[in-house]
């Protein structure tokens, strides 16, 4: 986002300084820091989807009646961003 796009939204929303002044914050906030580069990949619907677990803690098992190391099973759809996660207590595929 530019400098002159950033005093406008300022602006908007009541900030009455000089283009130099944001100009010199935004300066100071990037000062030694090289832009992370990055590819997006555009991927037609329903191609794709990521998924990951993530651990969670211990979680009450009301199958075995006991607390279990659980999961956190996350599946991202890579044209959308829209998601799904449930519990797992454990990272096998299910049937």
């Amino acid at each position: 986002m530019s400098v002159t796009v950033i005093l406008q939204r300022l602006r908007e929303r009541g900030y009455e300084g000089s283009y130099s002044s944001v100009h010199r914050f935004v300066q100071r906030l990037h000062k030694g820091k090289d832009p992370e580069g990055f590819c997006r990949i555009e991927v037609s619907p329903g191609a794709e989807a990521q998924v990951d677990f993530g651990h969670v803690g211990m979680l009450y098992d009301p199958v075995q009646c006991k607390e279990r190391k659980s999961w956190a099973f996350v599946m991202t759809l890579s044209h959308s961003r829209h998601f799904y996660a449930e519990i797992a207590f454990d990272q096998s595929s299910w049937t």
